[in-house]
């Protein structure tokens, strides 16, 4: 709507400095017949004065043969100072119609000028809504792509963590077979602070809705710890999450380390808290080495930060 707006505004005016273009034509042209008449009008004078000059010369010559009477020299100066005063008076307002004229094209000069920067300031504005229209058309495509891109990852990650709920439901089923001298291991409350942290390190993406862990930056080769007393259920590959280990706490509470370099435990080992179960280098998210911690309690993930020693 705006657009359709700057266009009117663009239109009116172009059709105002046609008509204004015109009316300064007319006004020139009636300028050039003021001073076409003027100029009439001093050639009459001028001819006038030389008739005066060789009316008064001739009676100066018939004076030499008779002197006119008096009445005649008065009625000759009257006659001359009528047709004076008539002339000086159609002169004056000759040239006060020019001033007028003169005045009225300047007006309409200063008028067109300024119609002409109203043009100018309406086209540079229209450029600059142009502009923003397509900075806003680029954003809103851009937009749509990062929604398609972000659609596609909800799809994968919720996909991820639907495998990975499965397995661990599938692993606590049948982790009873491995639990032969699960006795002796402490089986784990979830307390603040009762966890130890796999590995020190910045967490570039936290526990949320579509993320059911945390990320943690890491360097290749870094050691991973176990964070409780625990027993090996899963030591190996598993899709979306590299080489990884999950260990059965008790109390169907179970710890997950992804995107590990190497695996250092088996299936079926009992591991203390603060062990070694391998080491970081295998990949992660955002494009760098990140380990995958993950917390489920209940087969329902858990944000394992609040359990975490400080």
């Amino acid at each position: 709507m705006d657009k359709e707006n700057l266009h009117v505004k663009i239109e009116n005016a172009r059709i105002d400095l046609i008509r204004m273009n015109r009316k300064l034509d007319f006004f020139n042209n009636k300028i050039s017949s003021e001073k076409l008449l003027l100029e009439s009008d001093r050639n009459q004078l001028e001819k006038t004065r030389f008739a005066y000059l060789s009316d008064a010369l001739k009676g100066y010559l018939i004076e030499l043969d008779q002197a006119p009477s008096p009445l005649f020299y008065k009625i000759a100066l009257l006659s001359l100072s009528s047709r004076q005063n008539t002339l000086s008076k159609r002169i004056a307002i000759e040239k006060s119609n020019e001033i007028r004229s003169i005045n009225e094209l300047s007006s309409w000069r200063m008028k067109k000028k300024r119609l002409l920067a109203d043009r100018q300031k309406t086209i540079k504005k229209e450029a600059r809504e142009r502009s923003k229209m397509n900075s806003m058309r680029n954003e809103l495509k851009h937009l749509l792509v990062m929604e398609k891109r972000l659609k596609k990852d909800d799809t994968r990650i919720e996909r991820k963590k639907r495998h990975l709920l499965h397995l661990i439901q599938h692993l606590e089923a049948i982790s009873s077979h491995y639990r032969t001298h699960f006795h002796a291991i402490k089986r784990l409350h979830l307390l603040p602070g009762s966890l130890k942290w796999p590995v020190r390190g910045e967490i570039v993406e936290g526990f949320g809705h579509f993320h059911d862990g945390v990320d943690i930056r890491v360097h290749p080769g870094e050691v991973i710890h176990s964070s409780g007393d625990g027993q090996v259920i899963f030591a190996r590959h598993y899709t979306g999450y590299g080489q990884m280990v999950i260990l059965d706490h008790g109390n169907h509470i179970y710890s997950l380390y992804g995107h590990l370099g190497r695996i250092a435990v088996k299936k079926g080992e009992n591991i203390s808290k603060g062990a070694v179960i391998g080491y970081a280098g295998g990949g992660g998210s955002h494009g760098k080495d990140t380990l995958f911690f993950g917390l489920t309690h209940g087969g329902n993930p858990v944000n394992p930060v609040p359990y975490l020693s400080r």
